[in-house]
């Protein structure tokens, strides 16, 4: 369902002057509104399940240059993007969607748990956007258990796998994919932050960049918590996968807003019988 929001304050002095507005939202609703720069909305979720959040947003008519930003802020963390995101002047996206770092492990206690997404802009004209914020369900790998999900630059996706006392050897994660999308698989400790994008998923952890076929062995010592997350990232050119190194040629950054990269692909942990 689509919910269409106009919400906002008057200060009685101040001659039309606007004030950010704070309201309350619902789990799995797309909510549509609209900011300005002197009018900043803030969505209030009351968080009822141990899952992952994810929030996706969109918006057209908006210029790159002045981007509207989308903060997700969680009790230890916050995770922030702009809409338009430019993905390092190879393409444009309207629609972004990220997975929030799971948190409720951080607090076995609370009884409640909120989480507020602000979205502001610093253009004078009124812009409109969705956005909309769900739980994410198959969030635990099962081992033999195959996902199938698509990816794209502005959409990575993560997963995570937890060691149990049944099973104390070494797990190998493979993805596969029947396209030549050049992609980047991660295996990292789950802390937070989550690097999920192009510019860090390099940061932390092990990775491995694959156009058909990626394949990561991973131990329980890896993790100091027995877990560890599968992150998956599509790159806006091949030319991560088809060249040595890490460095991008300044010709591709023309490339404008050309057909986004979408990748299919399949997620499956075994165990290492080799290691």
């Amino acid at each position: 369902s689509r919910v269409a929001i106009t919400a906002g304050l008057s200060v009685g002095c101040g001659a039309g002057k606007e004030v950010p507005s704070i309201i309350s939202a619902n789990m799995s609703q797309t909510i549509t509104a609209n900011v300005t720069a002197t009018f900043q909305k803030t969505f209030l979720f009351l968080l009822e399940q141990d899952k992952p959040v994810r929030v996706i947003a969109q918006a057209s008519n908006v210029s790159p240059l002045k981007p509207l930003i989308v903060s997700a802020r969680q009790i230890l963390g916050v995770t922030s993007f702009t809409i338009p995101l430019n993905d390092q002047g190879y393409q444009v996206y309207d629609q972004v969607a990220r997975t929030l770092c799971p948190q409720w492990d951080y607090s076995p206690t609370v009884d409640k748990r909120f989480m507020a997404i602000d979205v502001s802009s610093s253009d004078s004209t009124k812009r409109e956007f969705q956005i909309r914020a769900d739980y994410v369900d198959n969030f635990d790998l099962v081992e033999g258990r195959v996902i199938s999900a698509h990816v794209t630059p502005s959409k990575p996706m993560y997963f995570r796998y937890k060691f149990d006392d049944d099973n104390k050897g070494p797990m190998l994660v493979k993805v596969n994919s029947a396209d030549d999308t050049c992609a980047t698989i991660s295996v990292q400790a789950s802390y937070c932050p989550i690097h999920d994008m192009v510019y860090d998923i390099e940061y932390d952890g092990m990775f491995q960049s694959m156009t058909t076929l990626a394949a990561i062995t991973v131990t329980p010592s890896f993790s100091s918590k027995n877990d560890f997350i599968v992150v998956v990232v599509v790159h806006p050119t091949n030319y991560q996968c088809e060249h040595l190194g890490h460095e991008f040629l300044d010709v591709i950054k023309n490339a404008g807003n050309a057909t986004e990269k979408r990748k299919k692909y399949r997620l499956r942990l075994c165990v290492d019988t080799t290691a």
